[in-house]
């Protein structure tokens, strides 16, 4: 692993942005941090960890810089999503950690709104909006909102508030305190995106242990981003593909938070759930619409990759026990 140092002052917030192999999207992320609103303070860093890049990413970086010196570059060379984002808050200079995603373009007064809804100190974590900017302007005529967390699309609505019981953050635009996140041991690198595969869930993972300790989520419409939605991820395999990976996501966190008995019961469930939704749709699959069979499709796979969680639990490593 490799940083560069910084000789600034330290930062008020760190925006962390990881990468790999997405040199383009990456460009578009950091020119919309560092082309902020005239007037934003300059409380902030921006650190890129690339994780194990083979393209253009370092000369991305070096030219963000060039606009803005507090650009600084980390390569992490351990795969994993969960792993370079721990690896950017051990280097971070600022107390409140932001985590965007490469694809993920930030308003012009993202900072400013971000560090306005930390002077609350109630405020543990914010959860930024994330609007899906789509290949064709318009999601497919498919989509179903249902499942528009594969996109990373926010629905908390317009209004700045407290988020709700099993409300949190999404990955593309999330914020927390240093102090907090590494209290709780920061993100589980057993969960997220490593390589190809389809694992979620390390900021539920996170967040779930956060309100567990009765800390609080704010919902801040004005901090936000627009996701790119690439054309690989505009069709339905990606999306399937996508939720059966939640559905693995799913087991591992009922298995770690809520223990073997609920765990099982779940279990039975999915498996009942699966036998109906699978039935019903060989069945009824010719007389629905596109958009019907395409949610269905969806419900069988996030059924199944509970299901499937039994088959790899062992490639999840060491799960800490319930509570």
């Amino acid at each position: 692993m490799t940083v560069e140092s910084i000789s600034q002052s330290a930062a008020e917030l760190s925006v962390i942005v990881c990468t790999r192999n997405r040199a383009e999207l990456l460009r578009l992320c950091l020119e919309s941090l560092v082309h902020q609103q005239k007037g934003t303070p300059e409380v902030y860093e921006i650190l890129v960890v690339d994780n194990g890049s083979t393209d253009h990413t370092r000369e991305v970086v070096d030219a963000a810089r060039r606009s803005f010196p507090r650009v600084r570059y980390l390569y992490e060379d351990r795969l994993g999503l969960s792993i370079a984002r721990n690896a950017g808050v051990d280097r971070a200079a600022g107390e409140i950690l932001c985590f965007l995603d490469d694809d993920a373009v930030a308003s012009s007064n993202f900072v400013s709104e971000l560090v306005r809804s930390f002077e609350d100190p109630e405020v543990a974590s914010v959860a930024g909006k994330i609007v899906a900017l789509w290949p064709d302007g318009d999601p497919p005529d498919w989509f179903s909102p249902r499942y528009a967390n594969v996109v990373a699309e926010t629905s908390f609505g317009e209004t700045a508030r407290w988020m709700k019981r099993n409300e949190f953050p999404f990955g593309a635009n999330m914020a927390f305190r240093k102090e907090i996140f590494r209290r709780l041991g920061g993100f589980d690198e057993n969960l997220g995106k490593r390589g190809e595969n389809n694992i979620w869930g390390e900021e539920i993972d996170l967040c779930h242990r956060m309100q567990e300790k009765g800390l609080k989520f704010l919902y801040s419409p004005r901090s936000c981003v627009r996701h790119i939605v690439g054309p690989g991820r505009a069709t339905k395999q990606y999306f399937v593909e996508s939720v059966f990976g939640k559905g693995v996501t799913e087991g591992y966190q009922k298995l770690a938070h809520r223990g073997r008995a609920v765990f099982a019961a779940y279990l039975f469930l999915k498996a009942c759930r699966l036998a109906a939704t699978s039935a019903y749709y060989l069945s009824a699959g010719s007389r629905l619409s596109e958009a019907a069979r395409f949610r269905l499709r969806c419900a069988i796979s996030w059924y199944a990759g509970y299901l499937h969680f039994l088959a790899v639990r062992d490639d999840f490593g060491s799960i800490p026990p319930a509570g």
